[in-house]
């Protein structure tokens, strides 16, 4: 969302967390230096934050969005340096302004939805020929209206009597102020049920042995990401945090802040949902936690991680941390932190899957310490893409971008109330509250990013300027050009053809953890190239 309505100011996160218990030495697999090349993704209606980005299989084309836009995007792999096409595919009844835009394919049927918040509502639409032609939805869930909106499709849960309609089911999500809701459709997203009450209500929780925290339905942020879901139809709706403290100084949660990252959990296609937590982490109430759900239903869930200062002043730093979980989010395992040496911050930790035991998580990532959230913060800001192979025993982390910085200086994805003790809050607004990842149909990674630092920001060697000169706002996607991807039956397949890279940097291994720190690492391999292909 574009202003600060809608968005969460900070306060003390919960303490007394799960410790760290160190494992042993673990190397990261020696062939997973993976290479990404950028691409300047120009939009027709121009550039806006908040991308969004979602694999078309039938297509063979990522569906890229923002603003009011959506294009068609597609590689010539066969051409050195891979040029991308970028075909504008946004539907006429497409408007003129929007908030939180939401793209995404159903992976069964290849639909793609268009959805742009509105002041009450939204404005979806969906097409079956990847934006050739489009079909107007009838509207939103009653009840899911406010902010935060968030678009999924998949399979439905088995019932014992099946849906006469189809077998597939998309959801619509938002927050409602205190808490968030969900509906559901099951005539493809044309029309959709009444929302029910993800969080914060006290069916939600019932079962908590923490009586509190029943009572109030999990005591959750009231922002959550993008909804997901499974191949046997649980649908998940990661949430900030839940068993939180009281709080009054937010913008549109006015009761509850921090807590550990958590999701809600729907196995009934809508019908009720649960709040699970997940013991191992703390939610500093800046970036959206995100989640992915591999083809035998293994949950990976990332957000990012770090425990506040004080009500007014955020944590110095930031990790972005990853948890696995077999058992729809009743326990959480192989929790590890995915920064490489000497990054202290983080910022819209993505996540997407491929093979059940193969996913990758994207994040930003500075040097800078400090509270990165008001003015004067220093650091240059790189993304980075961690991806494991074995179902996150180890981890490896990549700078899919060195040398040229997403952004400089302090992020602002923060909203406070009157009477808020935050202060000196970043003037900088251009990147808005989240990335996007998706997996292609040969398992390679592509990243949907906003990039701030162009002109003379990349060319700014003096460090002192971070905080000052990061204005822009274009929209970019990564993709990976070499190494492995997420699907074994293609491994071999990425980077066959021309590609411009550096020599590889030396390696530096860490360790796993369970619990709250310890990270597997591999140094980055560098690239050279970044592209604008036109619309």
């Amino acid at each position: 969302m574009k202003g600060r309505y809608g968005r969460h100011a900070r306060a003390l996160a919960v303490a007394g967390l799960a410790s760290a218990v160190l494992l042993p030495l673990t190397v990261a697999r020696a062939d997973s230096g993976n290479t990404y090349r950028e691409y300047h993704v120009v939009l027709a209606n121009g550039a806006s934050g908040e991308p969004s980005v979602s694999w078309n299989p039938k297509a063979g084309a990522a569906m890229f969005g923002a603003g009011t836009s959506i294009s068609r995007l597609t590689w010539d792999d066969a051409t050195a340096g891979s040029p991308m096409a970028n075909k504008n595919v946004t539907p006429l009844t497409g408007k003129v302004t929007t908030l939180d835009t939401i793209v995404t394919v159903d992976q069964v049927t290849s639909r793609t939805f268009f959805a742009e918040l509105l002041a009450a509502g939204a404005n979806i639409t969906y097409s079956d020929d990847a934006g050739a032609t489009w079909k107007q939805s009838s509207g939103i869930s009653p009840g899911a209206v406010l902010d935060h909106e968030s678009v999924g499709a998949g399979p439905l849960a088995p019932t014992s009597v099946p849906h006469p309609l189809s077998n597939e089911g998309v959801y619509y999500c938002a927050q409602n102020s205190y808490n968030g809701a969900c509906g559901i459709s099951y005539d493809g997203g044309t029309t959709y049920g009444n929302g029910v009450p993800a969080y914060n209500t006290p069916a939600n929780d019932a079962s908590d042995p923490n009586k509190t925290f029943a009572a109030e339905g999990g005591a959750c942020s009231a922002l959550h990401g993008h909804l997901k879901v499974g191949p046997d139809g649980t649908a998940y709706l990661p949430i900030k945090g839940c068993g939180g403290q009281p709080t009054s100084t937010n913008l549109t949660n006015t009761e509850y802040a921090g807590g550990v990252p958590s999701m809600s959990v729907s196995t009934d296609n809508g019908q009720t949902w649960h709040v699970r937590m997940n013991p191992h982490g703390s939610n500093t109430d800046e970036s959206d936690n995100a989640v992915a759900v591999g083809p035998k239903n293994t949950v990976y869930m990332t957000w990012e991680d770090g425990l506040n200062i004080s009500a007014s002043e955020s944590a110095h730093t930031t990790a972005a941390k990853v948890s696995i979980s077999t058992d729809k989010g009743s326990t959480w395992l192989n929790t590890t932190n995915l920064n490489p040496p000497g990054v202290n911050n983080v910022m819209f930790p993505v996540v997407t899957t491929g093979d059940d035991n193969r996913a990758s998580v994207a994040f930003l990532g500075t040097t800078g310490t400090g509270d990165d959230q008001q003015n004067g913060f220093i650091g240059a800001w790189y993304l980075y893409v961690s991806t494991t192979y074995d179902g996150g025993k180890t981890w490896s982390t990549v700078n899919a971008t060195p040398g040229d910085p997403v952004h400089r200086g302090c992020i602002d994805n923060q909203g406070i109330a009157p009477g808020s003790p935050k202060n000196n809050v970043c003037a900088n607004r251009n990147m808005l509250d989240f990335n996007d990842i998706t997996t292609d149909s040969t398992g390679r990674v592509l990243v949907a990013y906003t990039k701030t630092c162009t002109g003379a920001c990349l060319a700014a060697q003096d460090t002192s300027n971070d905080a000052v000169i990061s204005s822009d706002t274009q929209d970019y996607v990564v993709r990976q050009s070499t190494g492995l991807g997420l699907y074994q039956a293609h491994d071999g397949q990425i980077g066959n053809g021309p590609a411009t890279t550096l020599p590889e940097a030396p390696a530096t291994y860490g360790l796993i953890a369970i619990g709250a720190s310890a990270v597997a690492v591999l140094g980055r391999r560098r690239i050279l190239g970044r592209h604008t292909a036109p619309m």
